[in-house]
């Protein structure tokens, strides 16, 4: 007498099998991914790019004033999930002493990097201004809502340079600036907001 045949259910089960293995390394694979995406516990949460402290990014052109209801910037690009990039490697003017021309010159050059190469423009910027803008995560979130800025014009008072500002090739805008000195060169140490 020969063996009865394999019950269907066993057959179905022996099939199962590997497309189960496989569907639970792929949901492994995709949480440690995800992992990996998250935030560590040492960044900070997105603060006021114009030097008010606040837990979503503001505008920098705002008038600083927090409104929780806002909400945050698109999510940023691929460049903006990159790791940020170090101080130590951050672009900034020659050394020099902090007067009215050098600084200037370093406001002018650092907005002719925006809106395109914000890594760069990362560098001109101090520790109080890149924690003002929310890490460098809420800067370029930022700087991807705009597509143009030009400088009209900049002046120093008391240490401080005033840029007039053009965004979009329509909104213009006055922002009050500390250029310092940081690390051998120059950077823009804080932002005060508009004037």
């Amino acid at each position: 007498m020969a063996a009865p045949p394999a019950a269907p259910s066993a057959e179905r089960s022996r099939r199962r099998t590997p497309a189960l293995v496989v569907a639970l390394l792929l949901l492994l694979l995709g949480g440690a991914i995800a992992v990996a995406l998250l935030p560590g516990e040492d960044e900070k949460p997105a603060a006021a790019p114009d030097g008010a402290s606040s837990t979503a990014p503001q505008d920098p052109r705002g008038s600083g004033t927090s409104d929780p209801s806002e909400e945050p910037p698109a999510e940023p690009s691929e460049e903006g999930r990159e790791a940020e990039p170090s101080q130590e490697g951050a672009t900034t003017a020659p050394a020099a002493e902090a007067g009215s021309g050098e600084a200037e010159a370093l406001v002018s050059e650092y907005y002719g990097l925006l809106p395109d190469d914000t890594r760069t423009a990362w560098g001109y910027l101090g520790g109080e201004a890149r924690s003002d803008a929310g890490g460098y995560g809420g800067y370029i979130g930022f700087w991807e809502t705009v597509e143009s800025v030009s400088v009209e014009g900049t002046s120093v008072e008391d240490g401080v340079v005033t840029v007039d500002l053009v965004y979009d090739g329509a909104e213009s805008e006055t922002r009050r600036l500390v250029v310092a000195e940081q690390g051998g060169g120059l950077v823009i140490a804080d932002d005060l907001g508009a004037a």
